[in-house]
């Protein structure tokens, strides 16, 4: 598969998966995929209901997910789009795990920095507290000496 059509697969796939979570359990959405397929060869909807022998109408629901797309009919659309159709699901769903998994690896790495970040916060509010203190206890002493200075006169 040409990297252009790749690239139009991958577009539908995450348009689809926009709406709902990507679930390698859920299946394909062919729907999707075929519609910008379809617009890529500037192919019209009216020609393929021809060729498949339906309805304009019942095609277009098949692209919008109304229904769904009996294999039979998902290989004649492959065929007149010229596309192989054993080719959309590994690249969806390799691209989506590399995703879900390069994600993971992100929310880690930013776990582990705000971790590190809330440490190093959690220091300085240490190192911040026991300085006013000690400064506290200085004005105290100073206050005390002031005190004792004002009693001498």
């Amino acid at each position: 598969m040409d990297s252009y059509l790749r690239k139009t697969v991958l577009k539908a796939a995450i348009e689809y998966y926009k709406k709902k979570p990507y679930d390698k359990a859920l299946p394909v959405p062919y729907g999707n995929i075929i519609r910008e397929i379809r617009l890529l060869r500037e192919v019209t909807q009216q020609q393929l209901a021809d060729y498949l022998n339906v309805s304009q109408n019942t095609y277009s629901k098949m692209e919008s997910k109304n229904v769904t797309i009996k294999n039979k009919r998902l290989i004649k659309v492959a065929e007149f789009l010229n596309f192989d159709i054993e080719e959309i699901e590994p690249i969806i769903r390799d691209y989506f795990e590399e995703t879900y998994v390069r994600d993971e690896m992100v929310i880690d790495f930013e776990r582990e920095m705000a971790e590190k970040y809330v440490t190093e916060l959690e220091e300085k509010n240490d190192y911040l507290t026991k300085t006013v203190k000690a400064q506290e206890e200085t004005i105290l002493l100073l206050k005390e000496k002031i005190a004792a200075l004002e009693n001498k006169k």
